[in-house]
C-alpha cells in the first residue's frame, strides 16, 4: 500500500504510472481484439451468410 501513497504523491513519477498504463492499454487492446474477432466470426458464420463453409 506505501507505493500507492507514492503514486498518489507522485514522488517516483512515470516509474509508478508506466505499469499502470501499459495495463489499462494491454486489457483494452485484448478487449477489442476479442470483441472484432467474434464480430467477424458471426458475420462470417454460414447461418447469416447462408453460404456453406469452405
Amino acid at each position: 500500500m506505501n507505493w500507492i501513497s507514492r503514486l498518489i504523491r507522485g514522488e517516483q513519477g512515470w516509474d509508478l504510472w508506466w505499469p499502470l498504463v501499459s495495463t489499462v492499454i494491454w486489457t483494452g487492446m485484448t478487449a477489442y481484439g476479442f470483441a472484432t474477432y467474434s464480430r467477424i466470426r458471426t458475420a462470417d458464420s454460414p447461418t447469416v451468410t447462408g453460404r456453406r463453409p469452405a
